[in-house]
């Protein structure tokens, strides 16, 4: 979005307390975008938060939140919409995955990935859409990855969520068309982030990028 279509608008960004999450939060912030910053890590949510403001003179909001605790998305639209915060833009970033042979992995993690990385992405969507849709104005940011585009074997839970998201998106950019809200779809790469420790994928951030 162009930066004078963000200034002094509001953006909720989950999963917002590193990584890609936390770079979007700086560039609406440079933008002149208030935000509502939602992360499980107190610490980190309340560092960048005390960042942002003292750099770019925003508002911004942290809410403290496991998104695969039960009512996770209608607990963050209470705190916001709920509460005459009217969030004009909802980037869904938040998300994990899982490295291994996919007989291998225990049902509960898989769980949790499906949990986060579809369902919370599809309610807060289904959530925060509503208002914008009546204000007839709003934007939607959805975090794919490059495997949502293509089979990833020992990354089969992760490429298959991410290809939710990806079809999801489209279809729904395309439902919206002739309203004023608008939906795009990323799909990154490799970045340098923390997402393979996380994954507990055995390879280091040099190695991927080589």
């Amino acid at each position: 979005m162009p930066t004078s279509q963000i200034h002094r608008q509001t953006a909720l960004v989950t999963g917002a307390s590193s990584g890609i999450g936390a770079d979007i939060a700086r560039d609406l912030a440079s933008r002149g975008a208030n935000l509502v910053l939602v992360a499980r890590r107190k610490e980190r949510l309340e560092a960048l938060k005390q960042e942002l403001e003292a750099k770019y003179s925003v508002k911004v909001s942290a809410i403290v939140q496991d998104l695969t605790a039960p009512n996770a998305a209608e607990i963050i639209f209470q705190e916001t919409e709920g509460k005459g915060i009217e969030i004009d833009i909802l980037v869904n970033n938040a998300g994990f995955a899982i490295f291994g042979h996919h007989a291998e992995m225990t049902w509960e993690d898989e769980r949790k990935l499906y949990e986060l990385d579809i369902l919370v992405v599809a309610h807060l969507t289904r959530l925060f859409l509503k208002p914008m849709l009546k204000r007839n104005r709003g934007y939607i940011l959805l975090l794919a990855s490059i495997m949502g585009l293509m089979p990833v074997p020992t990354f089969s839970a992760y490429s298959g969520a991410k290809a939710y998201l990806v079809n999801f998106g489209k279809s729904l950019g395309y439902e919206l068309r002739k309203t004023g809200v608008s939906v795009t779809v990323v799909a990154p790469g490799t970045t340098n982030s923390e997402f393979f420790e996380a994954a507990g994928q055995p390879i280091t951030i040099a190695e991927q990028l080589t």
